[in-house]
């Protein structure tokens, strides 16, 4: 049952991030920009440091073509970006401590190259209504703010989470590999 967990996690966070609008006054949003809620990558980030990054790969996989279906146009944009960023925290945490300051940083850093990779895509495939100055100003900024205050206020519970059921999946392979 506890192998389900990170599914049933992750799939309340795709949810979540689909309603996320829905759950606060429209005010609160439209004078600072247009934040995009990207809670369910913030977990496939905290999956692939502190549980595993295979199986991190493979959600970003396929909630990144999830997303895709559901919520753009233009397929494979997700698909590609999802996976390629969490490939890049994995990478980047084998070399750094994983203590919560520097995965907070690695996580913005993520998000950054996510909401960043979005924009490069959308403005080559398609015409796009903003420059980048509003970009930063009003998509940018406000998506970094409001995923850090998810970070902020999940990661540690997340972290905790997930270690044990890193430590259980390594002593259930350490009885079967006696």
């Amino acid at each position: 049952m506890k192998k389900w967990l990170i599914v049933l996690v992750a799939c309340l966070l795709f949810a979540v991030d689909g309603n996320f609008a829905n759950f606060f006054p429209g005010h609160l949003f439209s004078a600072y920009g247009l934040a995009a809620p990207r809670f369910l990558f913030v977990f496939i980030l905290l999956v692939a440091i502190y549980y595993d990054a295979k199986t991190a790969l493979v959600y970003a996989a396929v909630f990144g073509l999830i997303t895709d279906f559901v919520f753009t146009e233009i397929y494979g944009i997700y698909l590609f970006w999802y996976p390629a960023a969490v490939y890049l925290v994995s990478k980047i945490m084998k070399v750094l401590h994983s203590n919560w300051f520097i995965v907070m940083v690695v996580t913005l850093f993520a998000i950054s190259v996510l909401e960043g990779g979005l924009y490069l895509f959308y403005s080559i495939l398609t015409p796009l209504s903003f420059s980048a100055e509003e970009f930063f100003r009003y998509r940018f900024f406000p998506t970094l703010y409001v995923n850090l205050v998810f970070y902020l206020v999940a990661a540690f519970p997340l972290r905790k989470g997930l270690s044990v059921l890193k430590r259980e999946k390594d002593e259930e392979r350490s009885i079967f590999d006696a």
